[in-house]
């Protein structure tokens, strides 16, 4: 995979700032979680970013996230299997930047 682009990177660190949890902002770890699966999405980054909450205002994860706005089509998978698919850099990217933009302008208004 291409190393990411500064346009990419300023636009997660944008979503960075605007994401939270249900203890306030990202903490560190959390943030480098992210980070790992956008340089390198890989079924490990992946299955350890996917559950993290990005939004506690819309309440959703970085996969719900991904698969509202960033066209990724995986909705299950089998607990103890491999994810069958991971997404990509781009739909990662779309899925944070549109996941954690604050109502009243955030989601109803971005599909």
């Amino acid at each position: 995979m291409s190393e990411i682009s500064q346009t990419e990177l300023l636009s997660f660190m944008d979503s960075l700032d605007k994401a939270s949890n249900t203890l306030g902002s990202l903490t560190p770890d959390v943030r480098a979680r992210l980070y790992a699966v956008v340089e390198n999405p890989t079924q490990e980054t992946w299955n350890d970013a996917y559950s993290l909450m990005v939004s506690e205002e819309q309440g959703i994860t970085l996969w719900q996230a991904v698969v509202r706005y960033g066209n990724y089509k995986v909705y299950r998978r089998e607990a103890g299997e491999p994810w069958p698919q991971i997404p990509t850099r781009e739909a990662i990217l779309r899925g944070l930047a549109l996941g954690t933009i604050p109502f009243p302008f955030g989601p109803s208004e971005a599909h």
